[in-house]
């Protein structure tokens, strides 16, 4: 995952062939990532999200566990937006 600062809050998901050559595994992995993220918003910053090989043999709390742990490691999240 990369992030920066930014005063809107944007998302790109990144699931290659690599993953699994069907793209409806591709799509199930954006659909949970995006579903994760819409639940969890950090408070702004733009972000990417590159999944991995690993991912098609998780469940959706691990992935969760996951991402909730690599979001609280970026420090620009923590300050409130006055919009």
């Amino acid at each position: 995952m990369y992030a920066k600062p930014s005063k809107e809050l944007k998302i790109g998901i990144i699931v290659s062939k690599k993953v699994d050559k069907r793209a409806t595994k591709r799509n199930k992995v954006k659909r949970t990532i995006r579903e994760i993220f819409r639940n969890n918003k950090p408070v702004c910053g733009e972000y990417i999200i590159i999944a991995r090989n690993s991912i098609l043999a998780m469940s959706q709390t691990e992935i969760l566990k996951d991402y909730l742990k690599i979001i609280k490691e970026f420090k620009f999240n923590d300050k409130s937006s006055d919009n």
